[in-house]
Order: C-alpha cells, then structure tokens, then sequence
C-alpha cells in the first residue's frame, strides 16, 4: 500500500494517524508481518524499511483480533441438542449447549432449523426460553420466534397445528454471548403425533457476526427408558 504526501506536512509529521479501509480475506488467515519506509518524490530512500509493532488487544473475544489483517471465520466452537421425551404430542423440553469462537453481540439472532414436526400451538405465554452459562454473570435475554416453509410468527401467536420449522432466538441489547462461555438454552415445543427419527437439525448465526449453518451434534444417552430416547425430535409410538 502507497501512500503519497500532497503537500509539504512540515512538523505536522509529528504524530500523523492514517487511517484507511481494506476487505479482509474470505478465509481465516494469521496476521501479516507488516513494514513501512518513506521515500523522497525522487524515489530515493528517506527512511528504510521497519518492521511495525502489532496491537495486542482483544477484538470481539479474540486475543489476537486486532492484529493487521488476521482473520478468523466464526464459528461454533460446540453446539449440541438433546430433549426430555420422545412420546408423541407431549410437551418437550430442547436443550441447546452452545458456544462460539467470537463474541456475538445483541440483535444477532441464533437459528435452530431442521426441526421437522415441532410445534408451539397451544403452549402457555408464559414459557420462554431458558437460558444458562458457564459462568453465572453472563446471562441472555432471547426473543424467539417460529416459522416454517410459508410464515413467522410470533413464539405465543401460533395458531393450533403451526408447525415450528425454524426457531429463531434473538439476543437482546447490549448482551452479548461471549468467547470461552458455553450456555444451555432451552425451550419447550410439542413432539409430532406420529413416530419419526430424529431429523437433521443445523444452527446458525445471522447478524452483524455471521455464522454458516453448522449440524447439531445429538446425545445418544436414554429418556424415559427410551434407548437413545434423548434424541432431538426422535419420537416413538
């Protein structure tokens, strides 16, 4: 990168903070080693290269965040799904235990898709998403919302057989879901009528930090002395 002086700075040189703006690369990548020099409009050397010191604060939970041009994709560093019961029609609690290689800050939105059969028609107002953390003072304040193939609505205005396809869990605020945190998010829907495996279900990050959708990882442990019963959505008749 070239920069060139327009006019004479005199002592103004003293301190001068350029700022200008480069895309980062679309992959991960360490930071470059980065060098400066000056020379003369005549193209004789003024001041030989040097290697420049690097920034070593963190950048949204990343230590080396604000390094020149390091990279790191986001992504999920764990995310796993379990449920309480695979009877059909009954109220079913979804765990998520999820936990990101950045920070996630408020207004970015966490989407479970995949979730063939769930419903909340029915369910009272009053049950939310629960959520917990690793570390007590980093709690999350969600708000959710379903959809499916044809439409959102609103977690508690679901008519009676709305299917819930989609749930989508939206940070509040000034919260933010940290780097190094791990949180269990659960919530409540109804198990389909009928029996099924349990389907392919990915979580993804929308936002101002994206994240790409990435496949849950599923317990395989026992429910309700069901083999593999803790299963995500598998339901037995």
């Amino acid at each position: 990168l070239r920069l060139t002086v327009g006019r004479d700075l005199g002592g103004w040189m003293k301190g001068v903070v350029v700022h200008f703006n480069l895309t980062n690369a679309l992959v991960g990548q360490p930071s470059s080693d980065v060098e400066v020099s000056a020379e003369w409009a005549s193209g004789a050397s003024l001041l030989p290269a040097k290697s420049m010191s690097k920034s070593k604060v963190p950048l949204l939970g990343v230590a080396e965040g604000s390094e020149p041009l390091f990279v790191l994709e986001p992504a999920f560093k764990s995310a796993t799904l379990s449920q309480t019961t695979p009877l059909p029609s009954a109220s079913n609690t979804l765990t998520l235990v999820v936990a990101t290689n950045v920070n996630i800050g408020g207004g970015s939105k966490l989407s479970l898709s995949g979730l063939a059969g769930a419903s909340r028609a029915g369910l009272s107002s009053s049950v939310a998403a629960k959520v917990t953390a690793t570390d007590p003072k980093d709690g999350l304040n969600l708000t959710l919302s379903c959809s499916n193939a044809q439409h959102e609505h609103s977690l508690f205005d679901l008519h009676s057989g709305s299917d819930c396809h989609t749930l989508e869990m939206r940070i509040q605020g000034s919260q933010t879901m940290r780097v190094g945190i791990s949180y269990s998010i659960s919530i409540e829907i109804l198990n389909p009528k009928s029996a099924q495996t349990s389907p392919s279900i990915s979580v993804s990050v929308s936002g101002p930090v994206q994240i790409k959708a990435a496949a849950v990882q599923k317990t395989s442990s026992g429910a309700l002395g069901v083999e593999g019963g803790s299963r995500p959505l598998y339901v037995i008749i």
